[in-house]
């Protein structure tokens, strides 16, 4: 690695009510991961690093007083908004969600839904924390071909939906970033896995595969089924720098591989994402007890650690865009 390369290192979170370890929405519609994970288990693992979160809020956690109360309280991190369209009108499901699935892609909504459910999630951010949201991704990376403009439309600087070299193929809709690059770029307003002429920046989710293209489609089982999800990780041909679905050892490769891939840049970006959930016994399919959430924050705090010792910038989604456009008229 040069010695005068910056890296970038970026920590992108989706944060919602708790989940079932079967991926559905918690019976006792509960925020734990929200009001005690990210205070007592993220924030002091961060704290230690110098690392600089930004958590991406659905809906039901911007309704939630308490969360509200938390995260207004979390210092050195960035908020921004995360969709699960079934918590957001117009036409939001029915009930209090307690047991069932968030599976809608916003890609499928129609244009003028997708803009108001974008509208309304945005203005319920504004309401509660004060200021506009800048950072977005989609439920279930369920970005499409009407994102672009519904974030420029409402002020936003970056979305982070994008999840190079895969296929998100689901009945409820398709989320194609076969084609996608995995360093920051100004997508093209008709195609968000394009380069174009946005001002929004799409700054992808670090994932490296020998395979592009691989389609995502039984990942529902993958995600219930704990041995089979490990067996998929292993013979699927792609690393993301993800605690849940990755070894310590396994993310520090695909860092190493994206400096070698991006080596003739002069700013290079990694972006690390997981769920709020995780850090919860019990509330994900990913951490089952006290010892696995123990052994998801030891990967994590390894591979922070691997990032102090190359000397990486931690970096908010806002920041990534302010050192990316400086200069760029952007």
């Amino acid at each position: 690695m040069s010695d005068t390369r910056t890296v970038l290192f970026a920590i992108s979170i989706d944060t919602e009510i708790d989940k079932s370890p079967s991926w559905t929405v918690s019976p006792d519609l509960a925020f734990r991961s929200v009001t005690e994970g990210i205070p007592e288990r993220l924030t002091p693992l961060f704290d230690e690093h110098g690392a600089r979160p930004t958590y991406l809020l659905s809906g039901e956690v911007i309704d939630d007083d308490a969360s509200v109360r938390v995260l207004k309280a979390t210092r050195g991190c960035e908020l921004g908004t995360h969709l699960h369209g079934e918590f957001v009108g117009p036409h939001r499901r029915s009930g209090t969600m307690a047991n069932e699935r968030t599976s809608d892609m916003q890609c499928a909504y129609p244009k003028e839904i997708e803009r108001l459910k974008m509208r309304n999630l945005s203005e319920r951010f504004t309401a509660s924390f004060g200021r506009r949201p800048l950072s977005f991704r989609a439920g279930r990376f369920g970005a499409g071909a009407n994102t672009i403009r519904c974030l420029e439309e409402l002020g936003y600087l970056v979305d982070t939906s994008v999840t190079p070299t895969l296929r998100w193929d689901y009945p409820e809709g398709l989320a194609d970033f076969s084609h996608a690059g995995n360093q920051p770029y100004h997508p093209s307003r008709e195609d968000i896995a394009s380069p174009g002429c946005s001002r929004l920046l799409e700054v992808p989710v670090s994932i490296i595969t020998s395979a592009p293209g691989v389609a995502l489609r039984g990942l529902k089982a993958v995600q219930r089924d704990g041995p089979l999800r490990t067996a998929v990780n292993v013979l699927l041909p792609s690393i993301w720098l993800r605690p849940s679905h990755a070894s310590s050892g396994r993310m520090v490769r695909a860092i190493e591989k994206l400096l070698r891939m991006n080596e003739d840049r002069d700013v290079v970006v990694l972006n690390m994402m997981m769920h709020s959930m995780e850090v919860v016994p019990n509330a994900s399919p990913v951490t089952r007890s006290e010892g696995e959430v123990d052994a998801l924050l030891r990967r994590m705090d390894d591979v922070l650690r691997y990032c102090r010792r190359g000397g990486f910038r931690f970096a908010r989604l806002h920041e990534v865009h302010s050192a990316l456009t400086a200069g760029q008229g952007q």
